[in-house]
């Protein structure tokens, strides 16, 4: 722009002192009707500066009352430090900014005579965002306010995101003034938003990776396995023939015993892979508690005699159906009574009871007479692997997993698991179902 071009924009735009708007003396009746935070913000003289950054109904109101010459709200913009305020004139060729406050000369590195005169492209560059250009330029075309985030530029070619805020600025009788433009530095909060997203995308990728992986091993593994535990049934059921020595039918049990043992485990840590990526579905309907807990008792029962322990339950005489998956039901009350086999001594004994609860709930406790566990073995019990110190080492006993997938299925179920235990005093272990889940 050359310097007449400057002059006669300067003069169009001056107050009758020869300035930029709001460099004349201060008009009183300008301004009736701004925002009430004009008082509060500013004292008589203008000379406090706002604290945080005003709202773009505020802003706009300044620029109104600024174009009428008002040396109060001209104060108000020029004392915004955090937000770079303009406004172009749309009624003058290319649109060119013809006001500019210190905050905008500041975050951009163009004094505000170099900003004057140029249009808005001056702050933008290569990478700035094609897409949000074209949405300024379409609201600009329906008079409407928008906003948007794009890469702005500084003078020394640095670059910077900025929030963008372009409104209309109309007169009493709804004729455009102006256009007003809000720039606010968003890079901190790009970043922060960018790294919230890349940790969130981590957190995602990692389980679902590690499930990924897990679920196609396991693959791998059960095909192999579904083959020995079948072969191995044919040949102890011997379908082909008498098996030529008493030892091939003990060796042939032991396979099927280790095959069977070898299945439920890598279908265990699975199951753990799909609960952990919340993959673990549940098969609902309304069961008979009753009847599932003493199936699993039956399933244990040959386990606890081997381990000369005294087995017994205590049910509640009407209890309640309970809406959930029946066969995860039974896996977290096995996996309970396994557990307490686990770590009880020998004549020792343990007690499961079903009541319902004070809230309308239903708990399954299991009791036993073991060796308990320390405050610090807790965690360790219920992690995947876990192992807590003390226990016989016999084959059914597993990996320390049982636990943890039992907290899992409750916490899907939308119940919980609760471990009260003391070194050398026994263990109880609650599974708490919550009332939405008991049918009548």
């Amino acid at each position: 722009m050359t310097s007449d071009s400057a002059e006669h924009l300067a003069a169009h735009h001056a107050g009758p002192s020869g300035v930029w708007p709001g460099g004349g003396p201060e008009n009183p009746k300008a301004g009736q009707g701004a925002p009430q935070e004009v008082s509060r913000a500013f004292a008589e003289d203008g000379s406090k500066p706002q604290q945080t950054p005003p709202g773009v109904d505020y802003l706009i109101q300044v620029i109104q009352d600024l174009r009428r010459q008002n040396q109060r709200y001209r104060t108000a913009l020029e004392a915004l430090p955090l937000v770079g305020v303009a406004y172009s004139d749309p009624s003058l060729r290319d649109e060119p900014l013809v006001y500019a406050n210190p905050g905008l000369a500041a975050l951009s590195g163009y004094a505000p005579e170099e900003i004057l005169g140029r249009d808005e492209t001056l702050f933008y560059g290569p990478e700035t965002d094609c897409q949000a250009l074209s949405a300024i330029e379409q609201a600009k075309s329906e008079r409407r306010r928008v906003t948007v985030e794009l890469q702005c530029y500084r003078k020394d070619g640095s670059k910077y995101m900025a929030e963008l805020i372009v409104a209309p600025v109309l007169d009493e009788s709804g004729e455009l003034q102006a256009f007003a433009y809000l720039h606010r530095d968003s890079g901190e909060r790009h970043a922060l938003r960018r790294l919230q997203t890349e940790r969130r995308h981590e957190q995602l990728q990692g389980p679902h990776a590690n499930f990924q992986f897990m679920a196609n091993l396991i693959h791998e593994f059960r095909t192999p396995l579904n083959a020995i535990i079948g072969f191995a049934d044919v040949l102890q059921n011997e379908i082909f023939g008498e098996l030529p020595h008493p030892k091939c039918r003990e060796y042939v049990g032991d396979i099927m015993d280790s095959g069977s043992y070898l299945l439920d485990l890598v279908n265990e840590i699975l199951d753990l892979a799909k609960a952990d990526v919340g993959r673990l579905e549940l098969t609902e309907s309304p069961i008979d508690v009753a009847h599932s807990i003493r199936a699993s008792v039956r399933m244990i029962e040959p386990r606890s005699r081997a381990a000369d322990l005294q087995l017994s339950t205590a049910l509640h005489p009407d209890l309640p159906r309970l809406y959930a998956d029946e066969r995860r039901v039974r896996q977290i009350l096995i996996n309970l009574l396994a557990n307490a086999v686990k770590f009880t001594p020998r004549g020792g004994e343990i007690l499961l009871t079903a009541d319902r609860d004070e809230g309308g709930g239903l708990l399954i406790s299991v009791l036993d007479t073991g060796i308990g566990m320390t405050e610090e073995d807790l965690p360790i019990a219920v992690s995947p692997f876990g192992q807590v110190g003390g226990a016989r080492h016999e084959p059914w006993e597993g990996t320390g997993l049982g636990l943890p997938l039992t907290r899992k299925l409750m916490e899907i179920h939308g119940g919980c698991l609760e471990i009260l235990s003391s070194s050398g005093q026994g263990t109880v272990m609650i599974a708490r179902f919550p009332a939405n889940r008991v049918v009548g």
